[in-house]
């Protein structure tokens, strides 16, 4: 049997007790909407270093190094 596959990109750092709930909720939603017995979901981690947005790639952005930082608790640039 084929196993639906959900895939979700996140920024690399965050605390694993937020991706759990966050987890908890995506696998609700997606068995409430879709009625799905079993799938998987793949987490896709990404360092500010390989995004880029309109070509500037976010490392370079002080303010969103501070406020990513900020928000996972990790030194910034990381």
């Amino acid at each position: 049997m084929e196993r639906p596959v959900f895939v979700v990109h996140v920024p690399r750092g965050g605390d694993i007790d937020a991706t759990r709930a966050m987890l908890e909720k995506i696998n609700a939603a997606v068995a409430d909407a879709y009625h799905l017995p079993d799938f998987a979901v793949f987490l896709h981690e990404h360092s500010l270093t390989t995004v880029a947005i309109n070509g500037g790639i976010l490392a370079d952005d002080a303010q969103r190094v501070e406020h990513q930082a900020k928000a996972y608790g990790t030194q910034p640039g990381r």
